[in-house]
């Protein structure tokens, strides 16, 4: 297995996208310091898992993604891929080439791909044991390692060695295995934990078991209870609501039977007032009437006065004319003819007045009977009105009392209903 392709996009100096192919034989790269020689072997480190920024000459993972110029603009992400050839089966996977790409964004995602598909960098470290390639490996030296081997602890020296043996893969499934054993062994203490706190909650569990299952049957025998204490309050409500049916058609026959009442009784008081306007206008004629007849009446009685005083004036000239008989016969027999004239008048004047008294006895008596028909329609008006407060007063007592049996009747059937449902339940 050997590398045959270096890609990069983005990683720090290659800002455009840089292909380098290594066909056979040793491949060096010569140039001035500063343009980007170690930036080769940070990419090939960087992808193969490196996550100190230090170790790839940096404070932090984003200073590898490039920056920009003053003639260009900051990359938006950093990618590297390591194209190996794999036709020797060195790497425990069915494919002849294997395509190794990490790419990181500047917001700080992360993500690696092999042969283009996602994968995690631990499936990556797992795919690269014993084969040499990995950021501790030996087959990427960078500038100054060499010193820093020899020098460096026996540790160091013998995970190098180990990775050389090629048995570095089993001391990493050694640590694995360490690892999986101290979590069971933790996991055993917390489950002896567990089961000691769940011993000495038993017997309270088997108690509250026994309670639940009495309480099961006690809540089948409340529903029994319930189911028949609805059956018997439907039945009660049904009656109930039978019964308040025929009230409220008892109801509505009385409120029918008290708006004919009204009707008639409205119908009567249209025709007494059809009678106490007649009457009224029959009072107004008998008051004129009875006006007239006074007014005649006087009229005699000043005629009657008129004569009297005549009467007393012939009188005394008659008295006058005795004193002087023998020189006025003449004029007493004319005296003694208008005397008769005026007495004839008078027994005249005496019969109009006899009439005109007793027409205006007959216009009192006519005025007496109509101010009796008036007050006797007054009286059945009054009568009237108020048979027709009284049947307005039922009324809107009946409606009323119908309203309250009509809400207490759907009252009673939403009850009905609601019982129903639970009873159905």
């Amino acid at each position: 297995m050997r590398l045959v392709r270096f890609e990069a996009f983005g990683f720090k100096s290659f800002a455009d996208r840089t292909v380098l192919d290594f066909r056979g034989g040793i491949t060096g790269f010569v140039g001035p310091n500063g343009c980007g020689k170690s930036n080769v072997v940070d990419a090939i480190r960087w992808a193969l898992g490196e996550q100190s920024a230090k170790s790839l000459r940096g404070e932090e993972m984003q200073d590898v993604v490039f920056r920009g110029s003053r003639d260009r603009k900051p990359s938006g992400y950093a990618e590297v891929t390591l194209l190996f050839d794999n036709q020797d089966a060195t790497l425990p996977i069915p494919h002849s080439e294997v395509a190794l790409t990490r790419r990181l964004y500047r917001t700080g995602e992360s993500e690696y791909l092999l042969n283009r598909q996602p994968c995690r960098l631990r499936d990556i470290k797992g795919l690269f044991l014993d084969t040499g390639i990995g950021v501790s490996a030996y087959s990427v030296i960078e500038q100054g390692r060499v010193g820093a081997l020899v020098q460096g602890t026996a540790q160091d020296r013998r995970a190098i060695l180990d990775e050389a043996a090629g048995i570095s893969r089993f001391r990493a499934h050694v640590h694995q295995s360490m690892l999986k054993l101290e979590r069971v062994e933790q996991n055993l203490l917390r489950v002896t934990d567990i089961r000691d706190e769940v011993d000495g909650r038993l017997k309270s569990i088997r108690r509250q078991a026994s309670r639940a299952r009495r309480y099961r049957e006690l809540e089948l025998e409340v529903r029994s209870a319930r189911a028949s204490l609805g059956h018997s309050r439907l039945r009660r409500l049904e009656a109930e609501a039978d019964a308040l049916r025929a009230r409220r058609a008892e109801l509505e026959d009385r409120c029918a039977c008290a708006q004919a009442a009204q009707a008639r009784t409205v119908a009567d008081l249209a025709g007494i007032e059809t009678r106490r306007a007649l009457a009224e206008e029959a009072r107004r004629t008998a008051s004129e009437d009875l006006a007239r007849a006074q007014e005649q009446a006087r009229s005699c009685a000043l005629r009657q006065e008129d004569a009297t005083r005549r009467l007393a004036d012939l009188g005394r000239e008659r008295e006058a004319v005795v004193l002087g008989r023998a020189d006025v016969e003449g004029r007493i027999r004319a005296q003694e003819e208008r005397l008769a004239a005026l007495e004839s008048e008078a027994a005249r004047l005496d019969d109009d007045r006899r009439q005109a008294e007793e027409q205006v006895a007959g216009a009192d008596a006519r005025a007496a009977a109509l101010q009796s028909g008036i007050r006797d329609a007054q009286q059945a008006l009054e009568r009237a009105r108020t048979a027709l407060m009284d049947a307005v007063r039922n009324e809107s007592d009946a409606a009323n009392e119908r309203r309250g049996i009509e809400a207490e009747l759907r009252a009673r059937e939403e009850e009905a209903a609601r019982l129903a449902e639970a009873l159905s339940r």
